[in-house]
């Protein structure tokens, strides 16, 4: 079977346009990374965000101290009364009064002890959430300015997320928990 030059022709000219076709409708693919972590570490509201947190923090320690000073001096009351409770100097009607006030110095002082690791693990709480909430509020900034951003460069943005724990080097760190 001979082909005709012309059928040659045609038959390379379809081939040819066929893979111009393909190449021109495929855009150059363009890929960018960027790191979060230095982009939110460096972020002015970050910062603010970093000093609200640290004020909101001293603030709590100050009011902590305030408790722990009030009962170290239920403790020195209770000390006192305790003493004169056993002083075989004092009256009987003395000792058995102040054995009755220094059982109530003790329920006062387990009472506010207790207060005082209630406020803690609140405030510690309180802390975290607010933590919790800023960053995620400044993370969603973040990723909005920079997606953004790389759609007027052209970019097509596909944000992803993986979970550390399928992350060798976050196991390994002892970091398992949290996202990528």
């Amino acid at each position: 079977m001979t082909h005709s030059p012309l059928a040659k022709l045609v038959a390379m000219l379809l081939a040819l346009s066929c893979f111009v076709g393909t190449a021109s409708a495929q855009e150059p693919v363009k890929i960018a990374t960027v790191d979060l972590l230095r982009v939110f570490d460096s972020y002015w509201k970050t910062k603010l965000s970093n000093d609200q947190l640290k004020e909101r923090g001293a603030d709590f320690d100050k009011a902590k101290l305030g408790m722990i000073e009030e009962l170290n001096l239920l403790k020195e009351d209770y000390t006192k009364l305790n003493a004169s409770s056993q002083d075989p100097a004092n009256s009987d009607e003395t000792r058995s009064g102040d054995l009755k006030k220094t059982q109530e110095k003790l329920i006062e002082y387990k009472r506010l002890e207790q207060q005082i690791i209630d406020f803690n693990n609140n405030a510690q709480k309180t802390l975290a959430d607010q933590t919790h909430r800023l960053r995620k509020g400044r993370l969603e900034e973040i990723q909005e300015v920079v997606s953004a951003k790389a759609k007027e460069l052209g970019y097509k943005v596909k944000v992803g997320r993986f979970p550390f724990i399928g992350n060798g080097k976050a196991i390994a760190l002892g970091e398992a928990e949290g996202m990528v």
